[in-house]
């Protein structure tokens, strides 16, 4: 079952074992539901009981039931909290998280195949997808309605209707050849 990142571990809260959870959810209240969570660190994940949670200025103090002093939770720092992807936050309609996007083939409406989203840059208007194409090297495709025309989770593909300018029809694309 693959797993979704929802919180980062950042430190130690007093000398029970306490950990401070930064946030990766854009619904930090999905936190109070939980009752079980996988921490990843390093390829290893371990599953843990969730006693209490709740919010410290921009942090979140969790206290699991596995985690009983300060050196247990300093050795935390870095690790993940995870849930299965099917207990990820419900999301309205005509949004989706970055994980169901990522690798998704993208087809345009004039051109057919353009590549696959490799990454997806946050700007502060909107996100910027990055494709990467086999015919027009990596694209940077903005992320509004005029260009996103369909999203489809099942099929992992998405159909867009490209700008003009947004690339070069004559594009060549040199590379070096490797020995």
């Amino acid at each position: 079952m693959d797993l979704v990142k929802i919180g980062q571990v950042v430190g130690a809260h007093g000398v029970q074992g306490t950990i401070k959870v930064e946030s990766l959810s854009a619904y930090p209240e999905r936190f109070q539901q939980l009752t079980r969570v996988t921490i990843a660190r390093a390829n290893q994940y371990k599953e843990y009981t969730l006693v209490s949670c709740k919010q410290h200025k921009s942090l979140l103090l969790i206290t699991l039931d596995e985690i009983t002093n300060r050196d247990q939770a300093l050795d935390l720092i870095g690790a993940y909290l995870c849930v299965p992807e099917d207990q990820i936050y419900p999301l309205p309609v005509g949004e989706y998280y970055h994980f169901q996007l990522i690798g998704m083939k993208v087809y345009d409406k004039k051109r057919g195949y353009l590549g696959e989203l490799d990454q997806i840059l946050e700007t502060g208007a909107n996100d910027v997808y990055v494709i990467q194409s086999p015919q027009y090297g990596e694209m940077l495709i903005p992320a509004i309605q005029a260009v996103i025309q369909e999203i489809n989770l099942d099929k992992h593909t998405m159909q867009v209707d490209l700008l003009e300018g947004l690339i070069e029809e004559n594009h060549v694309d040199f590379r070096r050849e490797q020995k």
